[in-house]
């Protein structure tokens, strides 16, 4: 049985050789969109594609198979320990690594950013009916009864509009005071005393401003009722407060930088669980897995925070000495320059902001 397998492999080198494949053996790590890992082992994603074109136009043809590994440390382990020719994912370009690798001219330029969760929403009455739109009605109020009383005191007659009856008289005082006030004006209800135009000047000038003050601050309240922004707006606000990292990434130090308390954990799904479940105020990684992530995972109680940080490139990682690197980089370069990175990007991305 042995030598029957061996024969088969045989067979299936010397096949290589004579079509004049050279086999290539690519690192990868889960980091959708850049890298999609399905059920069955199969690869795809942003960096998939743009590395098979770029494969395409070597001179010579290969012939890919891609090892998988579930982490970024476990990820580097096969690239620097030779059990892959090179890596591609979405691999952080820093000083420390340069160290252990080499990379490629960079292919993506990211940022760090924030999932939190949103501001709860509060009870719409209690949103609307703040504390500065009550006081503005009860001013209203007031203003309207007491303004009534000194009107129909000025002008109370028993043939007059203001009818010497008390609560006839005052309820006419009110409603003129309103239409006054408003600038209404009807005109069926109006002051004929001297003393009492006088004061219906006052009613209009103070009038105008109370009911501007109150219907200001009832639309500013409605305004923000519609507002539903993440409780966390940017970096500065998780100095000294958990947060939820992928450990091994470059997001541990550069959230300790920052002054978090950085919470490792074994990936992004993993991350957004323990903030779910009130273990961490916000999840930090990179951004545009992030937005990858809410877009295929949509929670209403979860925002991308509007502050990103920590600029940074990705690239491809070659171990010391590959000579795949003097390879693939001018072609890598060559499709930056001309539109096909583009074209890839965009059917990955969506078109650019």
């Amino acid at each position: 049985m042995k030598w029957m397998l061996a024969a088969c492999l045989m067979l299936v080198l010397c096949a290589s050789q004579a079509s004049g494949e050279s086999e290539l053996v690519v690192g990868v790590k889960p980091a959708e969109p850049f890298i999609i890992v399905a059920d069955d082992g199969s690869v795809s994603g942003f960096s998939i594609d743009l590395l098979e074109h770029i494969l395409a136009q070597l001179d010579e043809p290969v012939s890919v198979s891609y090892h998988v590994d579930p982490d970024i440390p476990t990820h580097l382990a096969s690239i620097r320990d030779g059990r892959v020719d090179f890596g591609i994912a979405a691999t952080t370009i820093t000083s420390e690594r340069l160290g252990s690798f080499e990379f490629s001219h960079p292919f993506y330029l990211a940022d760090l950013g924030i999932i939190a969760e949103k501001e709860p929403t509060p009870d719409l009455l209690s949103q609307i009916f703040t504390r500065n739109v009550v006081f503005g009605i009860i001013l209203v109020i007031v203003y309207m009864i007491v303004a009534g009383h000194i009107i129909w005191l000025i002008e109370r007659e028993e043939d007059g509009h203001f009818h010497t009856s008390y609560l006839r008289g005052v309820a006419t005082g009110v409603w003129w005071t309103i239409v006054t006030m408003s600038t209404v004006g009807y005109g069926d209800v109006y002051p004929k005393k001297p003393l009492g135009k006088t004061f219906a000047s006052f009613v209009i000038i103070i009038g105008i401003a109370i009911f501007g003050f109150t219907v200001a601050t009832f639309s500013s309240a409605m305004t923000v009722s519609q507002l539903h922004a993440p409780a966390i707006i940017g970096p500065d606000d998780l100095a000294a407060r958990p947060v939820a990292v992928i450990a091994g990434t470059q997001t541990v130090p550069l959230a300790e930088e920052r002054g978090m308390q950085p919470v490792p954990v074994g990936s992004l799904g993993e991350a957004v669980a323990i903030l779910k479940e009130g273990k961490v105020d916000a999840v930090v990684h990179d951004t545009p897995l992030l937005r990858h992530y809410l877009k295929n995972n949509p929670d209403s109680r979860l925002a991308l925070a509007p502050q990103t940080f920590e600029i940074f490139t990705y690239g491809i990682t070659y171990p010391k000495g590959s000579p795949w690197r003097e390879k693939l980089d001018p072609i890598l370069i060559k499709a930056l320059e001309d539109g096909t990175y583009e074209k890839i990007h965009t059917r990955w991305f969506g078109v650019r902001e």
